[in-house]
């Protein structure tokens, strides 16, 4: 697998767990899920806030919802550009897929 593969593998991996539980979010468990060492998720970020971030960037990048929304309800500078008609875009989505609640 190319060091681009497995960059994509890592942060694809980082969404997943990131829609299941953002908390569970580390080298260990995205090693699992892509089938490698944890030490091999190191050498692409070497420490937690990067990967946090790069995920959070891969997440925004590919307009994966259930992120972005978790993102919006924090604040987080990534989706501060968003107009009011993309925000409600990924709010019908997440409540589509029944991940939200929303009043």
């Amino acid at each position: 697998m190319s060091k681009k593969c497995t960059r994509t593998a890592i942060l694809d991996a980082g969404l997943q767990l990131w829609r299941a539980d953002p908390n569970k979010i580390n080298a260990r468990n995205i090693a699992k899920i892509i089938g490698k060492t944890h030490p091999t998720v190191y050498y692409h970020y070497p420490d937690k806030e990067r990967l946090l971030k790069a995920v959070a960037h891969h997440g925004v990048k590919t307009c994966d919802s259930v992120v972005i929304v978790s993102m919006m309800l924090t604040n987080h500078p990534l989706v501060a550009g968003l107009s009011e008609a993309e925000r409600q875009k990924h709010l019908d989505v997440v409540k589509r897929l029944g991940t939200l609640t929303v009043e």
